[in-house]
């Protein structure tokens, strides 16, 4: 089509032609247009959430609008917590609230369910550590009662306790006849060991005796 004779006029190129020319050779390009299409649509379907929440038209969400306008997006209820946790995780210039670009609301369900299993861990983990607090208590408490419980002597007086007592002599009376060579080197001791001694000998068999009183 582009060979022509001398003194022939040039061929122009046909429609059929121009129609079956490549699609980057077309203009503009349908395909690309589409595209266009599709985008915008899509930003004007986010810039329309993203006024559901920015309601004043700041042009930022903060923590208490995300909470606010959360019902009217998901059936999860979102706390200020857990609202406070969504905009720090997707805060990107740190400026205290959600900007446009910054806010897409796929991503921010993906983190409240990370954030919604994290906290259900932690709450099963704190359930299951009072359990085992409970337990605890409960047996020091049997273990308590048990020993309120053990039959014992309901003789508690004074007049028996100070008898009882006395059964610590039965020792003294016995190492008294082996504590003259210490009453030898020390003198002072030799008054209370006669005493001892001599209280002996006053009461034949006093120290068995006064072991089987003791009883």
């Amino acid at each position: 089509a582009g060979i022509y004779q001398v003194g022939m006029a040039p061929m122009r190129p046909t429609t059929s032609a121009f129609l079956a020319a490549p699609p980057q050779l077309q203009a503009p390009s349908v395909q690309q247009a589409t595209e266009e299409e599709q985008y915008e649509v899509e930003r004007m379907r986010r810039l329309d959430l993203f006024n559901s929440f920015d309601i004043d038209r700041s042009g930022a969400v903060c923590a208490q609008k995300l909470q606010t306008g959360w019902p009217r997006v998901s059936n999860v209820g979102l706390d200020h917590a857990m609202a406070s946790r969504l905009l720090q995780a997707h805060d990107q210039n740190e400026s205290g609230a959600l900007e446009f670009d910054e806010f897409d609301l796929k991503r921010l369900e993906g983190t409240l369910e990370a954030i919604v299993a994290e906290r259900e861990a932690e709450e099963l983990v704190a359930r299951e550590e009072e359990r085992e607090r409970q337990a605890q208590l409960e047996r020091e408490q049997q273990v308590k009662e048990y020993y309120e419980n053990l039959p014992g002597n309901p003789d508690a007086t004074w007049s028996t306790r100070i008898v009882s007592s006395l059964a610590y002599v039965l020792p003294v009376l016995d190492a008294a006849k082996l504590g003259v060579p210490l009453g030898i080197l020390f003198p002072m001791l030799l008054p209370g060991l006669d005493a001892l001694l001599i209280v002996d000998k006053l009461i034949p068999w006093g120290s068995f005796v006064l072991f089987l009183a003791l009883q």
